[in-house]
């Protein structure tokens, strides 16, 4: 999960080390999982017996705490939480969108594809943020969402949202 094979945080530390809160927050936080309290306090009780080592323990301790019957894999949004904190993904992304609008040449345009809330929330920030200066322009109120047709070709795109700022200096 990590991209900076150089970090030293993992995920079998985080699982098998931090708190029932830490993990909670993290799970409902950069995951958004309503579960996050159940989901933290089977990988507490399944750690004592045993450390969690392989992403198919996980998987089943997830698993154990939703229905059997889903479209989406429980354990989505659990894998989710845990890259987007390893990788500092959400702190890398802000200080990219500052660094790329702080250096943007005149009439030069950023466009942003985000694939879940918690990025679109922090491009749509930023931009607005920006935009409130004379000396950026947001193209698109409404972020840009793919159509049924290319949803049908390509799943994956369902959750993108693009949004587009320009600089225009007067």
């Amino acid at each position: 999960m990590r991209i900076n094979q150089e970090n030293d945080l993992t995920a079998e530390f985080i699982l098998n080390n931090y708190s029932y809160e830490k993990l909670m927050d993290i799970f409902y936080y950069y995951g958004e999982e309503r579960k996050s309290r159940i989901i933290a306090r089977k990988i507490c009780y399944r750690r004592e017996q045993q450390p969690i080592t392989s992403t198919q323990q996980l998987v089943s301790i997830v698993a154990s705490c939703f229905p059997k019957k889903r479209n989406i894999h429980p354990a989505r949004k659990v894998f989710q939480a845990i890259r987007i904190f390893v990788n500092g993904e959400l702190e890398n992304l802000s200080k990219a969108l500052e660094s790329a609008l702080k250096y943007l040449s005149p009439t030069g345009k950023i466009v942003v594809i985000s694939y879940h809330s918690l990025e679109d929330r922090i491009v749509k920030q930023t931009f607005k943020k920006y935009s409130s200066q004379e000396r950026f322009q947001i193209i698109n109120k409404k972020p840009l969402i793919p159509s049924p047709e290319e949803i049908k070709k390509n799943n994956k795109a369902r959750s993108a949202k693009m949004r587009v700022i320009k600089r225009v200096d007067i």
